[in-house]
Protein backbone atom coordinates (compact mmCIF):
# COMPACT_ATOMS: atom_id res chain seq x y z
CA UNK A 1 0.00 0.00 0.00
CA UNK A 2 2.56 2.57 0.74
CA UNK A 3 4.62 1.69 -2.60
CA UNK A 4 1.11 2.54 -3.99
CA UNK A 5 0.81 5.66 -2.35
CA UNK A 6 4.27 7.16 -3.18
CA UNK A 7 4.17 6.00 -6.91
CA UNK A 8 0.48 7.22 -6.98
CA UNK A 9 1.76 10.35 -5.11
CA UNK A 10 4.37 10.83 -7.59
CA UNK A 11 2.21 10.84 -11.06
CA UNK A 12 0.06 13.49 -9.25
CA UNK A 13 2.55 15.74 -8.72
CA UNK A 14 4.09 15.47 -12.44
CA UNK A 15 0.14 16.05 -13.28
CA UNK A 16 -0.10 18.87 -11.14
CA UNK A 17 3.72 20.44 -12.46
CA UNK A 18 2.47 19.93 -15.91
CA UNK A 19 -0.96 21.46 -15.43
CA UNK A 20 1.42 25.30 -13.58
CA UNK A 21 3.31 24.95 -16.31
CA UNK A 22 0.80 24.94 -19.53
CA UNK A 23 -0.92 27.24 -16.99
CA UNK A 24 1.81 29.80 -16.33
CA UNK A 25 3.61 29.25 -19.80
CA UNK A 26 1.07 28.70 -23.00
CA UNK A 27 -2.80 29.85 -21.61
CA UNK A 28 -4.72 30.16 -18.28
CA UNK A 29 -7.15 28.50 -20.21
CA UNK A 30 -5.31 25.15 -19.28
CA UNK A 31 -5.98 25.62 -15.94
CA UNK A 32 -9.56 25.99 -16.34
CA UNK A 33 -10.43 22.42 -18.09
CA UNK A 34 -8.21 21.17 -15.49
CA UNK A 35 -10.49 22.90 -12.45
CA UNK A 36 -13.78 22.16 -14.40
CA UNK A 37 -12.56 18.48 -14.55
CA UNK A 38 -11.55 18.00 -11.16
CA UNK A 39 -15.18 19.61 -10.17
CA UNK A 40 -17.08 17.03 -12.22
CA UNK A 41 -15.10 14.36 -11.31
CA UNK A 42 -15.62 15.08 -7.18
CA UNK A 43 -19.13 16.10 -7.82
CA UNK A 44 -19.82 12.69 -9.12
CA UNK A 45 -17.85 10.61 -6.25
CA UNK A 46 -19.74 12.76 -3.93
CA UNK A 47 -23.17 12.42 -5.62
CA UNK A 48 -22.57 8.69 -5.90
CA UNK A 49 -20.87 8.41 -1.28
CA UNK A 50 -24.91 10.18 -0.96
CA UNK A 51 -26.68 8.15 -3.24
CA UNK A 52 -25.45 4.94 -2.32
CA UNK A 53 -26.03 5.73 1.60
CA UNK A 54 -29.20 8.21 1.14
CA UNK A 55 -31.80 8.88 -1.72
CA UNK A 56 -30.12 9.53 -5.00
CA UNK A 57 -28.96 12.65 -5.87
CA UNK A 58 -29.65 14.39 -9.54
CA UNK A 59 -26.35 14.29 -11.30
CA UNK A 60 -27.41 15.70 -14.61
CA UNK A 61 -28.38 18.88 -12.24
CA UNK A 62 -24.81 18.66 -10.76
CA UNK A 63 -23.22 18.73 -13.97
CA UNK A 64 -25.38 21.05 -15.62
CA UNK A 65 -24.42 23.51 -12.57
CA UNK A 66 -20.71 22.83 -12.80
CA UNK A 67 -20.68 23.80 -16.72
CA UNK A 68 -22.65 26.72 -16.78
CA UNK A 69 -21.75 28.13 -13.53
CA UNK A 70 -17.94 28.41 -15.06
CA UNK A 71 -19.54 29.69 -18.45
CA UNK A 72 -21.35 32.32 -16.37
CA UNK A 73 -17.91 32.84 -14.19
CA UNK A 74 -15.66 33.20 -17.04
CA UNK A 75 -17.97 35.40 -19.01
CA UNK A 76 -18.24 37.59 -16.46
CA UNK A 77 -14.71 37.87 -15.30
CA UNK A 78 -13.73 38.40 -19.20
CA UNK A 79 -16.15 41.27 -19.84
CA UNK A 80 -15.84 42.75 -16.10
CA UNK A 81 -12.91 41.65 -15.09
CA UNK A 82 -14.51 40.40 -11.82
CA UNK A 83 -17.61 39.04 -10.26
CA UNK A 84 -17.59 35.54 -11.35
CA UNK A 85 -18.09 34.04 -8.22
CA UNK A 86 -21.12 35.92 -7.92
CA UNK A 87 -22.10 35.27 -11.47
CA UNK A 88 -21.69 31.31 -10.32
CA UNK A 89 -23.76 31.74 -6.93
CA UNK A 90 -26.43 33.06 -9.13
CA UNK A 91 -26.36 30.09 -11.33
CA UNK A 92 -25.96 27.70 -8.00
CA UNK A 93 -28.99 29.19 -6.58
CA UNK A 94 -31.28 28.67 -9.88
CA UNK A 95 -30.02 25.01 -10.09
CA UNK A 96 -31.37 24.72 -6.32
CA UNK A 97 -34.33 26.17 -7.07
CA UNK A 98 -35.13 23.58 -9.61
CA UNK A 99 -33.61 20.66 -7.70
CA UNK A 100 -36.77 21.63 -5.37
CA UNK A 101 -39.07 22.07 -8.27
CA UNK A 102 -38.89 18.62 -9.76
CA UNK A 103 -39.36 17.20 -6.32
CA UNK A 104 -42.52 19.74 -6.03
CA UNK A 105 -44.03 18.64 -9.18
CA UNK A 106 -42.64 15.05 -10.06
CA UNK A 107 -43.80 11.79 -8.35
CA UNK A 108 -40.67 9.75 -9.22
CA UNK A 109 -38.33 12.00 -6.50
CA UNK A 110 -38.90 13.24 -2.58
CA UNK A 111 -37.24 16.03 -0.66
CA UNK A 112 -34.27 13.41 -0.06
CA UNK A 113 -33.46 13.36 -3.31
CA UNK A 114 -32.95 17.30 -3.43
CA UNK A 115 -31.26 17.16 -0.16
CA UNK A 116 -28.86 15.26 -1.62
CA UNK A 117 -27.49 16.88 -4.56
CA UNK A 118 -28.02 20.24 -2.96
CA UNK A 119 -25.47 19.05 -0.43
CA UNK A 120 -23.45 17.75 -3.91
CA UNK A 121 -23.49 20.96 -5.19
CA UNK A 122 -22.40 22.81 -1.56
CA UNK A 123 -19.70 20.75 -1.20
CA UNK A 124 -17.62 20.19 -2.97
CA UNK A 125 -18.87 21.45 -5.93
CA UNK A 126 -19.28 24.93 -4.86
CA UNK A 127 -15.56 24.59 -3.25
CA UNK A 128 -14.14 24.56 -6.92
CA UNK A 129 -15.16 28.10 -7.66
CA UNK A 130 -12.60 29.14 -5.42
CA UNK A 131 -9.57 27.02 -7.19
CA UNK A 132 -10.60 28.89 -10.39
CA UNK A 133 -11.23 32.27 -9.12
CA UNK A 134 -7.10 32.49 -8.14
CA UNK A 135 -6.69 31.82 -11.90
CA UNK A 136 -8.35 35.11 -12.26
CA UNK A 137 -5.99 37.19 -9.91
CA UNK A 138 -4.08 39.77 -11.00
CA UNK A 139 -0.41 39.64 -11.01
CA UNK A 140 1.53 38.49 -9.15
CA UNK A 141 -0.99 36.91 -7.07
CA UNK A 142 -2.28 34.71 -9.66
CA UNK A 143 1.03 33.22 -10.52
CA UNK A 144 1.83 32.67 -6.69
CA UNK A 145 -1.52 31.36 -6.02
CA UNK A 146 -0.98 28.47 -8.72
CA UNK A 147 1.71 27.52 -6.90
CA UNK A 148 0.16 27.52 -3.66
CA UNK A 149 -2.98 25.55 -4.63
CA UNK A 150 -0.50 22.59 -5.70
CA UNK A 151 2.32 22.82 -2.99
CA UNK A 152 0.93 23.45 0.14
CA UNK A 153 -1.86 20.87 0.50
CA UNK A 154 1.12 18.04 -1.00
CA UNK A 155 3.45 19.10 1.90
CA UNK A 156 0.89 19.22 4.35
CA UNK A 157 -0.52 15.94 3.54
CA UNK A 158 3.10 14.73 2.56
CA UNK A 159 4.52 15.68 5.98
CA UNK A 160 1.28 15.06 8.39
CA UNK A 161 1.59 11.34 6.96
CA UNK A 162 5.76 10.79 7.71
CA UNK A 163 6.08 12.70 10.98
CA UNK A 164 2.57 10.98 12.05
CA UNK A 165 3.31 7.11 10.70
CA UNK A 166 7.07 8.00 12.66
CA UNK A 167 5.98 9.80 16.29
CA UNK A 168 2.39 8.45 16.48
CA UNK A 169 1.11 9.15 19.73
CA UNK A 170 -2.61 10.39 20.66
CA UNK A 171 -5.24 10.97 17.90
CA UNK A 172 -6.44 14.12 16.69
CA UNK A 173 -10.11 13.19 15.85
CA UNK A 174 -10.34 9.36 16.49
CA UNK A 175 -14.65 9.47 16.16
CA UNK A 176 -14.03 11.18 12.47
CA UNK A 177 -10.30 9.44 11.39
CA UNK A 178 -9.00 6.99 13.49
CA UNK A 179 -5.52 7.19 11.64
CA UNK A 180 -4.87 10.51 12.64
CA UNK A 181 -2.63 11.77 15.30
CA UNK A 182 -1.84 14.85 16.81
CA UNK A 183 2.26 14.63 15.96
CA UNK A 184 0.47 14.51 12.05
CA UNK A 185 -1.59 17.38 12.57
CA UNK A 186 1.76 19.51 13.83
CA UNK A 187 3.98 17.46 11.13
CA UNK A 188 1.36 19.12 8.43
CA UNK A 189 1.45 22.57 9.87
CA UNK A 190 5.44 22.20 9.65
CA UNK A 191 5.19 20.87 6.10
CA UNK A 192 2.70 24.11 4.94
CA UNK A 193 5.11 26.17 6.82
CA UNK A 194 8.30 24.72 4.88
CA UNK A 195 5.80 25.55 1.58
CA UNK A 196 5.15 29.02 2.43
CA UNK A 197 9.69 29.37 2.92
CA UNK A 198 10.19 27.54 -0.12
CA UNK A 199 7.66 30.00 -2.31
CA UNK A 200 8.97 32.88 -0.33
CA UNK A 201 12.63 31.60 -1.44
CA UNK A 202 11.47 31.19 -5.41
CA UNK A 203 9.56 34.58 -5.44
CA UNK A 204 12.73 36.06 -3.85
CA UNK A 205 15.03 35.44 -6.81
CA UNK A 206 12.05 35.72 -9.21
CA UNK A 207 12.64 31.30 -10.15
CA UNK A 208 9.32 30.34 -12.40
CA UNK A 209 8.56 33.81 -12.77
CA UNK A 210 7.26 34.50 -9.15
CA UNK A 211 7.58 37.74 -7.67
CA UNK A 212 6.61 38.94 -4.35
CA UNK A 213 3.32 39.91 -3.12
CA UNK A 214 4.19 42.02 -0.02
CA UNK A 215 5.20 45.47 -0.11
CA UNK A 216 8.59 44.88 1.59
CA UNK A 217 11.08 42.47 3.30
CA UNK A 218 8.98 41.91 6.02
CA UNK A 219 5.59 41.78 4.94
CA UNK A 220 6.68 39.64 2.06
CA UNK A 221 7.98 37.16 4.63
CA UNK A 222 4.95 37.22 7.04
CA UNK A 223 2.94 36.91 4.26
CA UNK A 224 4.37 33.58 2.75
CA UNK A 225 4.60 32.50 5.97
CA UNK A 226 1.01 32.94 7.14
CA UNK A 227 -0.87 31.12 3.97
CA UNK A 228 1.71 28.01 4.47
CA UNK A 229 0.80 27.52 8.37
CA UNK A 230 -2.85 28.70 8.10
CA UNK A 231 -3.22 26.94 4.84
CA UNK A 232 -1.90 23.57 6.30
CA UNK A 233 -4.79 24.25 9.11
CA UNK A 234 -7.39 24.59 6.27
CA UNK A 235 -5.74 22.05 4.13
CA UNK A 236 -6.26 19.80 7.67
CA UNK A 237 -9.65 20.78 8.27
CA UNK A 238 -10.77 20.06 4.79
CA UNK A 239 -9.17 16.30 5.07
CA UNK A 240 -11.29 16.12 7.97
CA UNK A 241 -14.63 17.17 6.90
CA UNK A 242 -13.73 14.55 4.29
CA UNK A 243 -13.53 11.89 7.05
CA UNK A 244 -16.88 13.07 8.20
CA UNK A 245 -18.62 12.85 4.95
CA UNK A 246 -17.28 9.54 4.35
CA UNK A 247 -18.19 7.80 7.87
CA UNK A 248 -21.85 8.95 7.67
CA UNK A 249 -21.85 7.75 4.08
CA UNK A 250 -19.60 4.32 5.02
CA UNK A 251 -17.32 4.20 2.59
CA UNK A 252 -13.49 3.97 3.12
CA UNK A 253 -12.69 6.33 0.13
CA UNK A 254 -14.67 8.53 -2.43
CA UNK A 255 -13.03 6.21 -5.28
CA UNK A 256 -10.38 4.04 -6.20
CA UNK A 257 -8.95 6.04 -8.91
CA UNK A 258 -5.72 6.57 -7.19
CA UNK A 259 -4.59 3.55 -5.57
CA UNK A 260 -2.85 4.19 -2.12
CA UNK A 261 -5.25 7.22 -2.05
CA UNK A 262 -8.65 6.68 -3.30
CA UNK A 263 -11.08 8.76 -5.18
CA UNK A 264 -10.00 12.66 -7.00
CA UNK A 265 -11.72 13.73 -3.72
CA UNK A 266 -9.50 12.01 -0.89
CA UNK A 267 -6.61 13.89 -2.69
CA UNK A 268 -7.99 17.55 -3.19
CA UNK A 269 -10.14 17.44 0.07
CA UNK A 270 -8.24 19.78 1.75
CA UNK A 271 -6.91 21.92 -1.58
CA UNK A 272 -10.70 23.19 -1.73
CA UNK A 273 -11.07 24.07 1.63
CA UNK A 274 -7.61 25.66 1.38
CA UNK A 275 -8.46 27.30 -1.62
CA UNK A 276 -11.13 29.64 -0.01
CA UNK A 277 -8.44 31.01 2.54
CA UNK A 278 -6.17 31.45 -0.59
CA UNK A 279 -8.38 33.41 -2.63
CA UNK A 280 -9.45 35.51 0.09
CA UNK A 281 -6.47 36.34 1.54
CA UNK A 282 -4.82 37.27 -1.57
CA UNK A 283 -7.97 39.22 -2.91
CA UNK A 284 -7.64 41.22 -0.03
CA UNK A 285 -3.67 42.13 -0.59
CA UNK A 286 -4.50 42.85 -4.10
CA UNK A 287 -6.43 45.95 -3.63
Amino acid sequence: MKVKRIITGIIVFLVYAGILTLSLTVSEFAFDIFTVALAIAVGLEMSKAISTRFAKTFDQIILLNILLGYLAFALVNHFRHTGGITAYFGVLLVSIVICISVTMFGKKHSMSNAAGTILTLAYPVSFMIYILAVNYLDSPYRSSGLFFIFLIPCLTDTFAYLIGSLLKGPKLCPKISPNKTISGAIGGCVGGLLGGALLLLLSTYGIFGLSSIGTSAVTNITHYLVIGFVGSVFVQMGDLVASYVKRACKIKDFGNVLPGHGGILDRIDGMIVFSVFLFIYLNILSM
